[in-house]
C-alpha cells in the first residue's frame, strides 16, 4: 500500500473511524473489506479495514486493525524552503513537490522582480490553499507530519542564515550544502531573478549565494533541483 490518508481524530485499535464516502467509495472505489492506512491527529499511522458502506455511499466507516510502526517517510532534518510566487498556478505545483521532497516549512514570497503578487486577502486565501495541497502531498508520499505553510509575503527573508541561488554566481551548490548542519533554509528567486541589492541584503544577513552551474533555469526548475540536492546530497 503506497499511501495513507489523514483523519482529524485520535484513533485507537478497535475503534470505528468515519470516512468521507464520496472520496473513499466513489473516487477511490473502496468497498467493505478493503484495507487502507489512516494517519490520525497525533501523527500515528494505523491499518484499517472498511467496515460498512451505506447504500448510495451516504456513510462509510473503517475499523482500526493495528498501529503501523517503522515508517520513515518523514524528513530526518528541518528544511525551510522560500518559494517564489509564480504565475499560472506553478506555485501550487511547487508546494506539492517540495512537500514530497521533504520540506518541513514552506514560505512563499514575491520580491522586486516578481510577476505574481497578492493583496492581504488573497494571501490568506492562498495560504489555506497551499496548506491543503501540502496535506494532500503528505498523503501521497506517506508523510505523517504536515509542513508548516506560512502566509505569502511581499518581501525576502529578514533573518539568516541560508542558501540562495543567484544568477550572479556564487559557491557551487554541492560545496555550499556540504558544510551545513541538519537545519537548512533555501531560497530561489522569482521569474525575474533577484536584484543585486536584494542579494547583497541576504548576504548581510548571513545567506550564502550559490550556483547550479552555467545553465539558465526556470524558477520552478531551480526550486526542484535545489530542494532535491539538499534532501539527498551531503548534509
Amino acid at each position: 500500500m503506497s499511501k495513507h490518508f489523514r483523519i482529524d481524530l485520535a484513533l485507537e485499535v478497535g475503534a470505528l473511524a468515519p470516512l468521507d464516502a464520496r472520496r473513499f467509495a466513489t473516487v477511490l472505489r473502496l468497498g467493505v473489506g478493503d484495507e487502507l492506512r489512516l494517519c490520525d491527529a497525533r501523527g500515528r499511522v494505523f491499518l484499517a479495514r472498511v467496515a460498512s458502506l451505506e447504500p448510495h455511499g451516504a456513510e462509510m466507516t473503517a475499523e482500526v486493525i493495528a498501529e503501523v510502526s517503522g515508517l520513515d517517510a518523514d524528513p530526518a532534518a528541518a528544511l525551510t524552503v522560500w518559494v517564489p510566487l509564480l504565475k499560472g498556478g506553478k506555485t501550487d505545483d511547487l508546494v506539492r513537490q517540495v512537500t514530497e521532497l521533504g520540506a518541513t516549512r514552506i514560505a512563499t514570497y514575491s520580491s522586486r522582480h516578481s510577476v505574481a503578487r497578492l493583496d492581504a486577502k488573497k494571501a490568506r486565501e492562498r495560504q489555506v490553499r497551499f496548506a491543503e495541497i501540502a496535506a494532500q502531498a503528505c498523503n501521497q508520499c506517506g508523510r505523517t507530519t504536515l509542513p508548516e505553510v506560512l502566509v505569502p509575503v511581499d518581501h525576502l527573508p529578514r533573518s539568516g542564515p541560508g542558501i540562495f541561488l543567484w544568477e550572479g554566481g556564487g559557491t557551487p551548490i554541492m560545496d555550499a550544502l556540504g558544510n551545513l548542519d541538519a537545519r537548512l533554509t533555501l531560497l530561489v528567486g522569482p521569474e525575474g531573478g533577484l536584484a543585486r541589492d536584494e542579494a547583497d541584503a541576504l548576504v548581510a544577513l548571513g545567506w550564502l549565494p550559490a550556483t547550479l552551474g552555467t545553465r539558465i533555469l526556470r524558477a520552478e526548475t531551480a526550486v526542484l533541483a535545489l530542494v532535491t540536492l539538499a534532501s539527498y546530497g551531503p548534509r
